[in-house]
């Protein structure tokens, strides 16, 4: 009870302090009025009747979110792939300092997937979790087998714009295992710096460059249309996206 206690008087001193923030302020009192931010769904309108039902809702939700990843099936062909490269990714090494420096850096904060493992948890228990972590990241890569649980993801629907009324105007947000996160990223930095070592990523796909932005593909666009209106030979300019 005093450890409580403790806590509560400590959050009045800070909420008396002049020197506290609004935004600091009103954080106090959502942990006071034990208020959390939790996703309100409207009732949802499906053919022309109201769902208001919790469960309804989610079952509504994910029917139409699986009906967006289900693939088209057609008569295309993929052009043949010419081999940019002779190099190859002959093995996959997984280092106790790779997974020490990815658990360090978790966002305390960060929600965790279905597993129930936060990222507070893993911060916690640091090294002791990082051998268990390794063993398992290294018998996926030797049989090729994924982890059923961690294709598990709780699915948050997220209103993008218009009517909130409407399972056409949501996005689905899906919140992954940590550790499944973790392994993705070790995969990922093999793969990034394989990709950037041989040149096999265009200067063009700013979205796969690190430190690239935005801003520099504007830059460089505005660039190239200047250029050409400067041309003599220049009667237009046209862009394709």
């Amino acid at each position: 009870m005093t450890a409580k206690e403790n806590y509560l008087e400590n959050l009045g001193k800070k909420m008396a302090n002049p020197q506290s923030s609004s935004k600091a302020y009103w954080t106090f009192i959502n942990k006071i009025m034990n208020r959390c931010k939790v996703p309100r769904i409207p009732p949802l309108l499906v053919n022309d009747k109201f769902v208001i039902d919790c469960k309804n809702k989610a079952n509504e939700f994910n029917s139409y979110f699986s009906d967006q990843c289900k693939p088209l099936l057609n008569d295309s062909v993929l052009p043949p792939f010419n081999v940019k490269t002779d190099k190859r990714i002959d093995s996959i090494t997984v280092t106790r300092d790779d997974i020490t420096s990815l658990i360090r850096g978790l966002n305390p904060s960060k929600a965790g997937g279905p597993d129930g493992i936060s990222a507070q948890m893993l911060i916690i228990c640091d090294e002791s979790i990082i051998l268990p972590l390794k063993l398992i990241f290294e018998n996926i890569i030797m049989t090729g087998i994924y982890p059923y649980d961690w294709k598990l993801a709780n699915v948050t629907p997220v209103h993008k714009k218009g009517n909130k009324q409407l399972t056409t105007n949501y996005r689905p947000i899906s919140l992954l295992p940590i550790c499944s996160k973790l392994f993705e990223k070790i995969i990922f930095k093999l793969l990034y710096n394989f990709l950037i070592v041989n040149n096999l990523i265009t200067k063009n796909q700013s979205g796969f460059h690190s430190g690239d932005s935005t801003v520099n593909q504007l830059i460089d666009f505005v660039n190239e249309v200047y250029k050409s209106f400067d041309k003599s030979e220049s009667l237009e300019t046209r862009a394709v996206f």
